[in-house]
């Protein structure tokens, strides 16, 4: 277990820091929104299963970070925090 910890922080990148940030308070607020009446509670199953896609991602991320031999650190951030601003251009213009 220490081990899996170990790899986890040296391999830390910008994707998997906000997808943890994002699991941490999503899950909280998610069942916070599944207590409500009505049509409130959707917000908490909709918060959820957001919580649930960020997750894949995160387990897809680690597998892809795992299997990379030659492991640059500044490389692969970089490449991320390109497609994420990327993202949120796209996202922005639309």
């Amino acid at each position: 277990m220490k081990g899996f910890f170990n790899f986890f922080i040296n391999r830390t990148t910008v994707i998997s820091l906000l997808s943890i940030i994002i699991i941490a308070f999503g899950i909280p607020f998610g069942l916070y929104g599944l207590t409500l009446k009505g049509g409130q509670s959707l917000g908490g199953v909709i918060t959820l299963m957001i919580v649930l896609i960020i997750f894949i991602f995160l387990v897809i991320e680690r597998a892809i970070i795992q299997g990379i031999n030659d492991f640059n650190k500044k490389r692969i951030n970089s490449i991320e925090i390109i497609l994420l601003s990327l993202l949120l251009i796209i996202y922005n213009l639309r």
